[in-house]
């Protein structure tokens, strides 16, 4: 455990003054259809954009197009299951280099499954912890593997149209080798959700990510906004 956590500290610290940065904005739509109290889909579409070489606008280039399909079981109030048996990625390089902004992209599919538990703390906060499971396969000789995923989310109930959030996600490899590093990522971030209608709901919010990119030593950081639409059916 101590090990973990040292390799942690090191991860989000050391280099950082040497890191290149990003800045990208995400952007994200969810149409999701409850089938019983227990059931539910959620289709899924997203877009991430981000600089190009020569600017900082965060909107100036593709970085990911997506799409996937979610499959909900809510087990219990305090526990939630999801399924991706299917998702299709198509993944830009991130831009660092003026070849990177003409370079092809690949594609990628992914499944994933995910535990969600939640928490009430106080009237007003609720915890969340959500693990998950990806496996990703690519049209590229790039290897194939597992990722594990781990989210926790603090969220205050402002009222029932107005939530704010915080959370932090490390994104960890099953297995290390030349290609991929223990540690891929972390995500420390935050947000605001607002129900424009009863059945459409709004999130805004700023992610801040120290990245291990595949086969290379140097970090990277990014600076991103994303803007998240749901709707139900």
């Amino acid at each position: 455990m101590k090990k973990a956590i040292f390799s942690l500290y090191c991860f989000l610290t050391i280099g950082i003054s040497h890191a290149q940065y990003n800045n990208d904005a995400w952007f994200k739509v969810i149409v999701s259809k409850p089938i019983t109290k227990q059931w539910g889909l959620d289709a899924e579409f997203q877009n991430r954009r981000q600089n190009g070489w020569d600017n900082k606008n965060p909107l100036d280039k593709n970085l990911v197009l997506s799409s996937r399909l979610w499959v909900h079981y809510q087990k219990s109030q305090h526990l939630k299951f999801s399924l991706a048996p299917f998702a299709y990625y198509t993944n830009y390089k991130t831009i660092r280099t003026i070849a990177d902004e003409t370079a092809n992209p690949t594609g990628e599919y992914r499944f994933s499954f995910a535990a969600e538990l939640k928490y009430k703390i106080k009237v007003k906060i609720i915890l969340f912890n959500r693990s998950a499971l990806e496996y990703r396969f690519f049209d590229t000789p790039k290897p194939n593997f597992f990722r594990v995923r781990d989210r926790l989310t603090a969220k205050y109930v402002f009222s029932n149209k107005l939530k704010f959030s915080v959370f932090d996600e490390l994104f960890v490899h099953l297995v290390k080798n030349k290609d991929y590093k223990s540690i891929e990522h972390n995500r420390l971030g935050g947000g605001m959700e607002y129900y424009i209608l009863p059945k459409l709901k709004s999130e805004l919010g700023y992610i801040y990510i120290v990245r291990l990119p595949f086969s290379q030593a140097k970090k990277s950081k990014e600076h991103i906004v994303f803007l998240n639409l749901g709707y139900e059916l």
